[in-house]
């Protein structure tokens, strides 16, 4: 999948997510062992994940206080049901993700202020190839 990092957005709704620098998309697929004595030895895994759980990280520039904003009038509901993942090569991944942290720091001696953030998938995710 070679490409510009700028061409793999992270979108809330119909909207990119601004000011990212860093994205990274990850995909686990839990394995499940099967393993009994009639394997003579050997690890068995059953065919199918046993869980299956994406997971991203973000980070970027803070041009405003939109995204900070929007985190916080959240409270301790922090489930969005309209990310999405677009790709280069225009694949989609869309699905329920959950919050799972969110940092703000003072950045370099530049005087930027930078954030970084946690998304964990929840639920069924749909693939939407390109």
């Amino acid at each position: 999948m070679a490409g510009l990092s700028r061409d793999f957005l992270l979108k809330k709704g119909a909207v990119t997510v601004a000011s990212l620098r860093q994205k990274s998309f990850a995909i686990d697929f839990s394995s499940v062992d099967v393993t009994t004595d009639d394997s003579a030895g050997y690890q068995t895994l059953l065919t199918k994940a046993g869980k299956v759980a994406i997971s991203v990280d973000f980070g970027g520039v803070m041009g405003d206080e939109t995204l900070f904003n929007a985190i916080m009038a959240g409270g301790d509901t922090q489930l969005y049901t309209d990310f999405t993942l677009v790709f280069e090569s225009g694949a989609i991944i869309a699905c329920n993700f959950f919050l799972s942290n969110f940092g703000i720091s003072g950045g370099s001696s530049d005087g930027e202020v930078d954030f970084s953030g946690s998304l964990a998938s929840s639920g069924i995710y749909t693939f939407t190839p390109a």
